[in-house]
């Protein structure tokens, strides 16, 4: 049951197909300025982007000679934003057992 002070949820709670929204994404992300694209990614390329965001590759605003620009720069991206992720997860899991031990020692 939907509250009648609710301005946010919209019809979230309507009961609605995948296919109405899916429609309803399109017409949302459309609204906000975005325009979808496909695009064909050449998997080489994009494996030497994440493979050189691992090694610490610096330059990443020049992927090497000779690489799909593209397909370099996404899978530069995609790994740097997984390493990320992978850094928040640890740091989250450091605090916690911090914060446990400091919990067991006090009286």
């Amino acid at each position: 049951m939907k509250d009648e002070a609710d301005k946010i949820t919209g019809d979230l709670l309507a009961p609605m197909t995948g296919a109405q929204r899916q429609a309803a994404l399109e017409a949302r992300r459309a609204a906000q300025g975005f325009k979808r694209r496909p695009i064909w990614v050449r998997q080489a390329d994009f494996d030497r982007g994440v493979n050189d965001a691992q090694l610490g590759s610096t330059n990443a605003s020049e992927p090497p000679a000779g690489v799909d620009r593209l397909s370099w720069t996404i899978g530069y991206a995609t790994e740097l934003d997984r390493a990320e992720k992978a850094r928040e997860a640890h740091l989250a899991k450091l605090a916690a057992a911090a914060e446990k031990e400091a919990q067991e020692v006090q009286p």
